[in-house]
């Protein structure tokens, strides 16, 4: 029941609906921004198959931690999680195995996004403040900037690239 007030709380939190996403008449940045709005819907309610949809066939990822805050070794610092995901299925693969093992029922805040859209190309830049519980019942709060490459498909836009990364990692 937690799990289903977070997420209602962010999807109430998100600038456009999922619905607006698929709108034609909406302009391409605002579809881009309810695209990247409902990837992190999906996210924070940990629907790993739901978020592979978002994804083209070819599509990359990495999650890359800075190594600096309380939670992470500094000699971690600019360690890349995972250079090869590099399906859809991997990707999922990469969230669900390296980043929910940290992030057990996750909430995203304070989303800074700049879209910019050239073509049926478009750049999301954004920051947030993700939080959640560790397999031991930590609580960690970490800062991410995420870089994603989205591609015109068809009318949807799909992620050809993302890249997160945890600027830092506390636990508290």
């Amino acid at each position: 029941m937690a799990v289903i007030l977070v997420v209602g709380a962010f999807e109430l939190s998100s600038p456009l609906s999922s619905s607006t996403a698929g709108t034609q008449t909406a302009s391409p940045s605002d579809r881009v921004t309810a695209a990247y709005s409902d990837h992190l819907d999906k996210l924070v309610a940990m629907n790993i198959s739901a978020m592979e949809d978002d994804y083209l066939p070819n599509a990359t990822a990495s999650l890359v931690s800075l190594g600096k805050g309380n939670y992470y070794e500094p000699s971690l610092a600019n360690k890349v999680t995972s250079e090869n995901a590099t399906t859809p299925k991997e990707i999922g693969i990469l969230f669900q195995g390296t980043f929910f093992s940290d992030f057990i029922i996750p909430h995203v805040a304070d989303v800074n996004n700049t879209v910019s859209v050239r073509g049926n190309v478009a750049d999301v830049s954004s920051t947030f403040i993700l939080t959640g519980t560790n397999v031991d019942g930590t609580g960690l709060i970490a800062a991410v900037n995420c870089q994603v490459t989205y591609v015109d498909s068809g009318g949807s836009w799909l992620i050809s690239h993302e890249v997160w990364t945890l600027t830092t990692v506390n636990s508290h």
